[in-house]
């Protein structure tokens, strides 16, 4: 039997098991408050078994966080499917390979029709005329590119 106090042991406890855990004195008393054995390598054991359990609490609670954003980002694009802001892939391949032919025998008629018509002029007539032609098609761009946001906001206009 000890004659020392009861309160001068509990603080000895705290004292060995802090430095064998190496914690500081309140973390250990407030584990001890909260169920952790009083013997270093009990203590040890139960403190490991609860970090372990508070990992997995963790990751539960990240696999949480990334399950309600994942659910937001389809929600989100889901509605500015329905708002009209996306079209589907293969009417945008589409719009992409009629723009593209308009565009590619806009260049060619070009190519064959703006020789004849610049032979004998001065550069700067000639620059004109380039701009005119690139000014042409840059509208017809443009046009097409209005009628397909059309299309896409109203399918029925095809």
């Amino acid at each position: 039997m000890t004659t020392e106090p009861k309160h001068k042991r509990a603080n000895n406890t705290i004292t060995a098991l802090s430095l064998a855990l190496g914690i500081s004195k309140r973390r250990t008393a407030a584990l001890l408050a909260a169920g952790m054995p009083d013997q270093p390598d009990q203590a040890a054991a139960w403190r490991k078994a609860r970090q372990a359990g508070s990992d997995s609490v963790e990751e539960l609670r990240r696999e949480r966080i990334l399950l309600v954003q994942s659910q937001r980002q389809a929600v989100d694009l889901s509605n500015a499917v329905k708002r009209g802001q996306f079209v589907p892939a293969g009417q945008a391949e589409e719009f992409g390979a009629a723009v593209g032919f308009v565009m590619k025998s806009m260049l060619l008629r070009l190519a064959n029709d703006l020789p004849p018509t610049l032979e004998g002029l001065t550069a700067v007539t000639i620059g004109v005329k380039l701009r005119e032609a690139s000014d042409k098609i840059l509208a017809t761009f443009a046009d097409e590119l209005r009628r397909f946001a059309t299309v896409t906001q109203n399918p029925d206009q095809k």
